[in-house]
């Protein structure tokens, strides 16, 4: 197994990982704030911005390891 290629890889995943966490509380709270704000419940207004920022994380993870060609 080559060393570099290791690095490369765990770099590509964490810094990924990074930026998934990022556009995540990014979509997260201010989601949950326009939801309050309309007048959802408390419970349901956190349910559907979870689900919408755990998508956009999903999806920001894969589309930024595609573009590095790690997987």
């Amino acid at each position: 197994m080559k060393s570099d290629l290791i690095k490369k890889e765990l770099l590509a995943l964490i810094s990924s990982f990074g930026v998934g966490e990022v556009v995540y509380l990014g979509v997260r709270w201010p989601t949950l704030y326009h939801f309050l704000e309309v007048g959802i419940e408390p419970f349901l207004a956190s349910l559907i911005s979870e689900i919408i920022a755990t998508l956009m994380y999903m999806v920001t993870v894969t589309v930024f390891l595609r573009k590095t060609r790690t997987f």
